[in-house]
């Protein structure tokens, strides 16, 4: 859905510089390699507790700084409160697109604040899955008894390959202390796994669509009466901005739901394919949408903070997911393909995979974007569908070679449109949608998409099938 942020144009810059020097400054990732940050899945307590109402989702984000106490922020490892040494241990799992056999590196940073070394040896090891056996990476030392928070990093010794389970991607660490003469809080325990670069893997047989392909953006399924099916409305014939005969849609975009929002739309996909067109099923991939039959499967620790922009300025029911959280979203996300797939989809859309340009109520970097919209799309093309890019436009570059095509909105508004030339060039559609709510009007959109060779229409933000006038 659209997004309407003052800031976004600024946050698009600037997340794709900080993406390029946070690549330099860390001097460790060498050339043909991609780095992909953890967070834990699990935490399992062998000896002593965590504090009270505490979780492991309380170590997914760094927000805790100077002498800062949020009880539900961090997780007090509890040796001295009860009365035995601490012993834990914290699982990661790589995504699929990230094979064992490819890690090359892995670094645990920590953001630590408790006893110093003297007092209590807090350390940290990483499991060897090869000889059976712990790898220490550290401990406490440089802490001070109970200071300010201090970032803890730790680079495991090779061969890393070792420390990844090949069957699951799992990637353990343990945390011990000598003694019970005190507890810690640690607020951040992430792994930056550096690895070979990553590959798309599209199948070949996979419906592709052309750049001279006329698109309907119809994510309400509503329309009744002759002509329609599924809440579609299929015998749309409207003159082009560009003039002649009246002109249909070749590909609609539709919501993956028939009209009661259970069950996939495939009396929608079947009568699209009678006619000749193609289907593209939509389904948001970076925010929980209350009114999903799966809502209920998506833990807490994955909803951040509500979505802004729609008609009112807001979007009701729907938050911003952490997609970090790989271990979590993507068999959610897998399971919601495999009914595109079912209800005989050609494609997939997307959206909402560029949090990190938002206010998603996580710290997500472009790199965390960038790990995520790539599993998506190896996730489409492994269930034999295309794959459509939905705005993101500050990673065009890093993502082309995974996207079939782009879907953009409101590039015109932003004066973005330029950046989506990298697919047109590729030989990919560009699919564009302006908002006549929001000021869009043929005569401002038309000839520039027409020039470009851009696939655009004209909506209202309610997305329903009418209006619709295509540019071409």
């Amino acid at each position: 859905m659209h997004r309407n942020s003052t800031f976004r144009r600024a946050l698009l810059v600037a997340g794709t510089v900080l993406f390029t020097i946070g690549g330099m400054l860390a001097g460790i990732t060498p050339a043909n390699a991609d780095t992909t940050t953890l967070v834990p899945v699990s935490l399992t307590t062998g000896a002593g507790s965590i504090g009270s109402g505490q979780s492991v989702g309380n170590l997914r984000v760094q927000d805790q700084s100077g002498i800062d106490d949020d009880w539900d922020e961090y997780v007090e490892f509890r040796g001295h409160t009860a009365n035995t040494a601490y012993s834990g241990q914290l699982t990661y799992t790589l995504p699929p697109s990230v094979p064992a056999s490819s890690v090359s590196g892995v670094q645990l940073r920590l953001n630590y604040r408790g006893p110093s070394r003297a007092e209590q040896q807090w350390q940290w090891s990483v499991y060897n899955f090869t000889t059976g056996s712990w790898v220490v990476l550290g401990d406490n030392t440089g802490a001070t008894s109970w200071g300010i928070w201090k970032l803890l990093t730790f680079n495991a010794p090779g061969p890393q390959t070792e420390l990844v389970q090949a069957a699951t991607g799992n990637i353990l660490i343990r945390i011990t202390s000598s003694n019970a003469v005190d507890d810690a809080d640690l607020d951040y325990a992430g792994l930056t796994v550096t690895h070979a670069e990553t590959t798309p893997t599209p199948e070949p047989d996979l419906w592709l669509p052309a750049q001279t392909d006329r698109w309907q953006y119809q994510l309400q399924p509503n329309a009744t009466g002759s002509g329609t099916a599924g809440g579609i409305r299929l015998n749309l014939c409207t003159v082009a901005y560009s003039g002649g005969s009246c002109v249909s849609p070749t590909v609609y975009d539709i919501d993956l739901y028939a009209p009661d929002h259970v069950t996939p739309n495939t009396a929608a996909v079947q009568a699209i394919h009678a006619s000749g067109k193609h289907a593209i099923c939509y389904i948001s991939a970076g925010t929980w949408e209350d009114w999903r039959p799966d809502a209920g499967d998506f833990p807490e620790s994955v909803k951040g903070n509500d979505v802004d922009g729609g008609p009112d300025g807001t979007w009701p029911g729907e938050k911003w997911l952490d997609v970090r959280n790989l271990a979590v979203l993507l068999p959610l996300m897998d399971a919601r393909v495999a009914k595109c797939e079912q209800a005989g989809f050609d494609s997939v859309e997307f959206d909402n995979v560029d949090s990190y340009q938002n206010d998603p109520g996580f710290v997500i970097s472009p790199a965390d974007q960038l790990a995520y919209n790539r599993a998506l799309a190896d996730l489409a093309h492994d269930h034999g569908l295309s794959a459509g890019l939905k705005n993101d436009l500050g990673q065009v570059a890093d993502l082309i070679d995974w996207f079939d095509y782009a879907i953009n909105e409101s590039c015109q508004e932003w004066d973005e449109c330029d950046l989506l030339d990298q697919f047109l060039v590729a030989g990919k559609a560009v699919f564009q949608v302006e908002y006549t709510d929001e000021g869009a009007t043929a005569a401002g959109t038309c000839p520039p998409a027409n020039a470009a060779g851009r696939g655009a229409i004209l909506k209202t933000l309610d997305l329903k099938a009418t209006p619709w006038r295509p540019c071409r």
